[in-house]
Formats: C-alpha cells, sequence, structure tokens
C-alpha cells in the first residue's frame, strides 16, 4: 500500500441503455434518457464544489448504435463488458477506490461528493468492501410543479462503495461485491455509515421505467397539498416556483 495520505481514486457511476434480462426499454426511451442525463444528471455533478472525480456510464450492447452515436461529453467514461478496462487502468496507481452511485436521471446537491471525499477519508484504510449511503431523497415532479422535501425510504440505490484497489484485480469477486442490487440485492445500503439525508433529488419525469415497465405512466394532475403532507408527514412540500428554483439552483439546474 502507498504512503499516507492514500491514493484515493473517487468515481461517480451510473447506469444508462444497460442491458438488464428483464427491462427492454424502446429506442426512444434511450434517446430520452440520453439527453436527460446531459441536461440534468451531468449538470448537477459538474456543478459539485468538490469536482475531482470521474464519471463513469455504465452501458450496454443492445443499444450499442444507439450510444456511439451519441456526442458524449469530454468529461464523460463510457463503459462497457462493468468498466473493467477502466477500473483496473487503476491498479498499482491508487489505494483505494470509491465508487459513488446515482441513477442518471436523477440529481446530487451541490456539495454532495464534497460529503462524500470527506466520509471515504474518515474511514481509510479499509480491508474490504466499506459502504456509505445517502438514506433520504426529495422528489422534483417536474411533471406537475412539485418539489416534496427530504424523506427515508427502507433502501436507497444512492450508495457507495470503498475498496482497497488491490481487490479490482480479483474481477469476478470485484464484480459480486461491487455490481448489486440495493436493497435485498447485496449492496449493503441497509447496514451502510449514513449520509446527510438532503442530498440527493429523485425526477419524476414522465419517463421514468419504474413506472413504464408496470404499463403506466406518471401522473399529471394538480397537486393536492392536503393527500401529500398525509402521505409525508412532516415533510416539505413546495408549489411555489420561485421556491423549487432556488432549491433547483442548489443541484445545479
Amino acid at each position: 500500500m502507498g504512503k499516507f495520505p492514500p491514493r484515493v481514486r473517487f468515481v461517480v457511476e451510473t447506469f444508462l441503455a444497460y442491458d438488464r434480462p428483464t427491462q427492454t426499454p424502446s429506442p426512444e426511451w434511450v434517446q430520452f434518457r440520453l439527453r436527460w442525463f446531459v441536461d440534468h444528471t451531468l449538470r448537477s455533478l459538474r456543478a459539485q464544489t468538490w469536482r475531482e472525480f470521474e464519471i463513469f456510464v455504465q452501458t450496454g450492447e443492445r443499444y450499442r448504435d444507439l450510444v456511439n452515436a451519441f456526442a458524449w461529453p469530454d468529461d464523460v467514461r463510457v463503459c462497457r463488458q462493468r468498466g473493467r478496462e477502466a477500473y483496473q487502468e487503476g491498479l498499482g496507481r491508487y489505494d483505494f477506490l470509491s465508487m459513488t452511485r446515482i441513477d442518471s436521471d436523477d440529481l446530487f446537491r451541490q456539495d454532495a461528493m464534497d460529503e462524500v471525499r470527506a466520509a471515504v477519508l474518515s474511514r481509510l484504510p479499509v480491508k474490504e468492501r466499506t459502504v456509505l449511503v445517502f438514506p433520504a431523497r426529495s422528489v422534483w415532479d417536474a411533471m406537475n410543479g412539485l418539489i416534496i422535501g427530504p424523506h427515508t425510504r427502507p433502501s436507497s440505490p444512492f450508495f457507495t462503495h470503498i475498496f482497497p484497489y488491490s481487490m479490482v484485480a480479483d474481477w469476478p469477486a470485484f464484480q459480486a461485491a461491487h455490481f448489486c442490487g440495493h436493497g435485498s440485492g447485496g449492496a449493503g445500503d441497509r447496514g451502510a455509515m449514513h449520509l446527510s439525508r438532503d442530498k440527493v433529488m429523485v425526477v419524476k419525469h414522465g419517463w421514468n421505467w419504474s413506472n413504464l415497465k408496470r404499463g403506466k405512466s406518471w401522473p399529471k394532475k394538480a397537486a393536492d397539498l392536503e393527500k401529500l403532507q398525509a402521505q409525508f408527514p412532516g415533510v416539505e412540500v413546495t408549489c411555489d416556483p420561485a421556491r423549487i428554483a432556488a432549491i433547483l439552483s442548489e443541484y445545479g439546474q
């Protein structure tokens, strides 16, 4: 292991047009998501107060032509085969690897990665996979013009895995430890070290796969504040355009 201060490689990782056996989105969905990622998610990452991290987009083969034809920004690395080449090129150059997951249509507040960095450094050195998690999220309902404030969910996909970089050399073991689902899927987010509650914004834009895969669409309707406040007790719900704009500005929007 290298001398301290440790050499840490920080990566933000997302999945877009990724081959999943139970999900077959349309080409139109992929094209929408590519544009949304650059216009919104990437903007939130570029707006981070601490920016010394790489951005990996994990993709697959089903929509290779669409992905290849897209005008990818220079600060995004497109990965196939789970990015083995990209990750393993760091062997011998780094002591630790930190990978923070974000959905390709969601947002981080501008100080989110600053908090991740501080938390990672506070846990080093580690000898095995160590997990951090943002346990709560806000929701920007872009279709209906409202934001639901931070609220906790039973599990969270917004986790960070920390590994000794030497573990990346054993690629099958590394894949098994890292590429797993949140909740009961093995990512470890339920038992992870909790970070702040106000750093993640989930976006409802009408093309959310969680709805489309069930044959549903995100409803466009007038906000029922009374019902929302009953559903999210003690959570701020705002429909004021000026307040919404102020909140979204903290997420690079």
